[in-house]
């Protein structure tokens, strides 16, 4: 009895990760930074957005392709009829694989004015229904699998989401707009308190409201007309470290990538389920890209490497990089906690049931 005692005194945080699979640039053969990811609906091949070129996994080995000029690879999308989309400095374009599956690549920057995009680096694009979205920060070049046309925005933009089958892109300076199938664009009402932040994303939130995170001010949710900070406690946590990049989780929920650290999981209701860092298992804080695969687990391009985070596991794993915990010897649930023996003493937590709904 006085051990159980003396063990409640000695409360283990939660630190349970789902399992993580590091992919180092000696893995891949490629460089260091991951700018984007994406995954053919056809073969399920994850392809990457590098400084070194086109990264290509099939789940046992890696390829690299290399860009015209050997541009590094800043944006990575998958198109209707499998095309794998790239953009980088001054090129646009994509790559299509023959009957034999060798892909080659086809360049779509004659098709723009070469003084324009000579000074432009393709940073985002989206894939829609009818059309593909290359954007540098000042220009859109809209591809309807035919011809290439350049459209100017209001001013400088930040990346172009799909929200509920419409185009909302941030227009720096000046809130959020949407982009019409006449390719003009339309202000969206009451978006002005975001004008003078940087929106790096924009995510339904699962309520019929729109998540638009930002670099320094965290997340704003955009709902009945009205754009206010997100009220949620992580919010104040979320504006120390650097907004950069989120995905809807299938489900329900975002997957949030930070410069500084690392990535957060949410769940339908906005709770946290996972905090992924340097500690627990990424290789390092800095999320570049961030994509959910089909199977509905998840991909981390890095500053340094790629991350595969098995998100749809049962298993997940709990990680001590103090070595305050030590090795594990015994483990008993009773009464709601869960205790552990180790060679460094016993440890107890609460357990959480359905704590990620």
């Amino acid at each position: 009895m006085a051990l159980l005692t003396c063990a409640a005194a000695f409360t283990v945080a939660a630190q349970e990760v789902p399992r993580i699979r590091n992919f180092t640039p000696v893995d891949y053969g490629g460089q260091n930074q991951n700018w984007a990811l994406a995954q053919s609906a056809a073969s399920g091949w994850i392809y990457t957005g590098n400084n070194g070129g086109l990264l290509e996994f099939d789940g046992a080995r890696w390829r690299q392709f290399s860009m015209p000029e050997k541009q590094t690879v800043r944006a990575v999308a998958v198109g209707r009829n499998g095309e794998i989309f790239c953009g980088g400095f001054a090129e646009l374009g994509f790559w299509k694989a023959d009957e034999a599956g060798r892909l080659f690549y086809t360049s779509l920057s004659n098709q723009v004015s070469t003084d324009q995009l000579s000074k432009e680096e393709i940073w985002h694009i989206l894939v829609m229904p009818e059309y593909v979205l290359f954007q540098s920060f000042s220009t859109i070049y809209k591809y309807d699998y035919q011809k290439v046309t350049a459209l100017r925005p209001p001013n400088s933009i930040m990346f172009v989401r799909e929200v509920d089958g419409r185009v909302w892109l941030p227009v720096i300076g000046r809130g959020l707009y949407e982009l019409l199938p006449d390719n003009t664009f339309r202000f969206i009402g009451n978006t002005e308190i975001l004008s003078d932040k940087i929106v790096q994303f924009i995510a339904p939130d699962g309520t019929g409201g729109v998540w638009a995170g930002t670099t320094d001010h965290g997340i704003f949710v955009i709902k009945n007309g009205q754009c206010k900070p997100w009220d949620n406690p992580l919010n104040a946590e979320f504006r120390k470290y650097q907004l950069n990049k989120a995905v809807p989780l299938d489900g329900g929920g975002l997957a949030i990538g930070t410069i500084l650290n690392g990535a957060y999981i949410l769940g339908r209701s906005g709770q946290l389920r996972f905090h992924l860092h340097r500690e627990n298992g990424l290789q390092n804080n800095t999320v570049l890209a961030i994509h959910q695969d089909r199977d509905g687990n998840l991909w981390l391009g890095l500053d340094r490497g790629v991350d595969f985070v098995a998100l749809r596991s049962p298993l997940t794993i709990f990680t001590d990089q103090t070595g305050r915990i030590g090795t594990v010897y015994a483990a008993a649930e009773w009464a709601g906690s869960l205790y552990i023996g180790t060679n460094q003493g016993v440890f107890v937590r609460e357990v959480h049931r359905n704590k990620f709904l």
